[in-house]
C-alpha cells in the first residue's frame, strides 16, 4: 500500500476509536487505537522509501532506527509508542479489561501520540 492510503486509513480509523470510546467499548478502542498508530508508522517508513515489517515490534524498531539515522530525537515518542503497544497487548494477550478510567487515560495519551505521527508524517 502507498503511504497516503496508510495515513487515511488512520483518519477514518482514527474516527472509529472516538465513536468506541463513545458507546463504552474501551476494549475495542484501546486496540483500535493502536491500530492508528501502526498505520502511521507504516506511513512513515514508506514515505522514507523503507518497507514496513509485518510485526508490530518489528515495526517500532524499523521506524525508531531510521529516524534516528536521520538524526531525528525520538526516545520520548517511542515511549510512548511502547506504552499504547504494552496496552492493547495487554487488552489481546492477557486477562485485562480496560475501564472508563483507564480508557480515557490511553485516549488522551493516544491522541498526543497520533498528533505527533502525524506531524512528522506531515513533515517529511
Amino acid at each position: 500500500m502507498r503511504h497516503e492510503v496508510y495515513s487515511k486509513k488512520a483518519e477514518v480509523l482514527m474516527k472509529e476509536v472516538e465513536v468506541d470510546i463513545r458507546n463504552h467499548c474501551y476494549n475495542k478502542a484501546t486496540v483500535g487505537l493502536w491500530i492508528v498508530v501502526e498505520m502511521l508508522m507504516r506511513a512513515i517508513l514508506l514515505k522514507l522509501g523503507v518497507e514496513p515489517p509485518e510485526r508490530g515490534s518489528s515495526l517500532m524498531r524499523r521506524l525508531r532506527r531510521e529516524l534516528l539515522r536521520r538524526g531525528l530525537d525520538v526516545t520520548d515518542l517511542f515511549d510512548e509508542v511502547n506504552w499504547l503497544y504494552v496496552y492493547r497487548n495487554n487488552v489481546v494477550h492477557r486477562h485485562v479489561v480496560i475501564d472508563a478510567q483507564t480508557a480515557g487515560q490511553i485516549l488522551e495519551r493516544g491522541r498526543t501520540t497520533v498528533s505527533r505521527l502525524r506531524g512528522l508524517y506531515q513533515s517529511l
